[in-house]
């Protein structure tokens, strides 16, 4: 996560049509799915759900069917809190900074 970022950014037109290049690159990296390893794409940044798939509070099993993909449009579809945004936006592993400014 960027400094003096703490929370997912707000749902863009950019989250609802195809992803740009960059966000396309940045969460292709983190596709593979692993049964030791759960990599989100949000947003056009890739985010480590491994330890917090099990404490889910709306269960394991929606976060883990997503794993490998860009989850972006079922985690808005949801309405997730600001509270769970800070969460995710804790479990960062890789920040598309081009979506975070520009």
């Amino acid at each position: 996560v960027v400094a003096g970022r703490n929370t997912l950014p707000p749902p863009s037109s950019s989250a609802n049509s195809s992803a740009s290049t960059t966000s396309s690159t940045a969460t292709a990296t983190f596709t593979q799915k692993s049964k030791r390893r759960c990599l989100l794409g949000l947003h056009g940044h890739v985010f480590d759900f491994t330890t917090f798939a099990p404490h889910h509070p709306g269960l394991a099993e929606p976060v883990l069917a997503e794993c490998g993909r860009d989850a972006t449009l079922y985690f808005e579809d949801v309405r997730h809190s600001e509270g769970a945004r800070r969460t995710a936006a804790a479990l960062c592993v890789c920040a598309d900074r081009g979506r975070l400014f520009g």
